[in-house]
């Protein structure tokens, strides 16, 4: 069996793109928001809650990918973790909160 490091699929594709949202906007948000103060608290709110959802969906496209298109790229796998980790730190959030 060959593993591609690239996906094949519209949907793997999709999910590659949108697991790179978070990747790149966290560390320009720390950045901007953060350090250098350029961004209000609202867009910054905005910004990373827009960021957060675009890693849940990679999530969610990369298993459809991977179960439904059969897309066995290096890539989409790591679309899935990066989308999983966003949501396990989400409900990690949430059960704080609830406890």
């Amino acid at each position: 069996m060959k593993v591609h490091f690239l996906p094949s699929t519209r949907a793997g594709k999709w999910a590659c793109a949108l697991a790179l949202v978070p990747i790149v906007v966290f560390p320009l948000l720390y950045l901007f928001a953060e350090r250098l103060h350029l961004l209000t608290d609202w867009l910054s709110s905005v910004i990373g809650s827009v960021s957060l959802l675009a890693g849940i969906l990679a999530f969610i496209i990369s298993l459809l990918a991977v179960l439904r298109s059969k897309d066995r790229a290096l890539l989409v796998f790591f679309a899935g973790a990066v989308g999983l980790f966003i949501l396990g730190f989400l409900l990690s959030m949430v059960l704080v909160d609830l406890l």
